[in-house]
């Protein structure tokens, strides 16, 4: 199944963006009218720079920027190509531009701001490679941290993704360790069992690329297979926009 198949997907499962293994039924993230936020574990090769590509995506077919915005975290640089979604009002691939948009987003999150159509647009952080970002100094996402509990009020929706490896000693990080108490959704995909339990008693496995464990409140584990979303080809005035922070307007 490919994502124009995606399109016309029943709205009420919020963005498809799997399939279920054993039923072969597409499954939603619902991060507006569900969890809030989504945790994603898995080791390189394993699909998650193509799923964090396929929500940003999906997400941007459904809403207009005036009701959904969208802030990347890419040290990498492995999502280039969604610079021209027009949803996007941040594109961060250092530290410091890290810094600078999780703290222009922590203002426009807490001061009082007008409204679109009578509610507040909602942002969506989607984080790749989480565990890149510097942590000598404390993560450039902290001052977010007493914003996730608080998630749906505010219209605030973290989406991020991490390794496997060395998971259990970031047990302690603030904001892993946070999402990880909130109990909400998460997929474990690819990589060591050793690592122990990482959500809701799930351990990681040796699977082939996009498959991965969807972890959900008061439901068992499901072995789901993640849609690929390539990238798009990368055009000079995309490539031209990485350095730093491409901030909105």
């Amino acid at each position: 199944m490919g994502e124009s198949a995606l399109q016309a997907a029943d709205r009420s499962l919020g963005v498809p963006f799997a399939v279920e293994e054993q039923r072969l039924e597409l499954v939603g993230l619902d991060l507006f009218g569900g969890s809030p936020h989504l945790l994603v574990l898995g080791d390189a090769e394993c699909g998650k720079t193509s799923l964090l590509r396929l929500i940003a995506r999906q997400l941007a077919a459904r809403h207009p920027p005036e009701e959904v915005a969208l802030l990347v975290v890419d040290l990498r640089r492995g999502l280039l190509d969604l610079t021209g979604i027009p949803n996007l009002v941040g594109y961060a691939c250092t530290p410091a531009a890290v810094a600078e948009a999780v703290d222009q987003l922590h203002r426009e999150l807490t001061e009082p701001g007008p409204a679109t159509h009578g509610r507040r647009r909602r942002h969506v952080v989607l984080v790749d490679d989480y565990d890149l970002l510097p942590a000598s100094a404390g993560s450039p996402l902290l001052p977010l941290l007493d914003l996730l509990g608080l998630g749906r009020e505010l219209g605030f929706h973290l989406v991020l993704a991490r390794r496997v490896a060395g998971a259990a000693r970031a047990g302690f990080e603030p904001v892993f360790q946070r999402l990880r108490e909130l109990g909400g959704t998460g997929l474990v995909m690819s990589g060591d069992p050793g690592e122990g339990p990482l959500l809701g008693g799930q351990k990681a496995a040796s699977l082939p690329p996009g498959r991965g464990f969807l972890v959900r409140p008061r439901r068992p584990p499901t072995l789901v297979q993640v849609v690929h979303s390539p990238a798009a080809d990368g055009g000079e005035p995309a490539r031209a926009r990485w350095q730093g922070w491409v901030g909105e307007g």
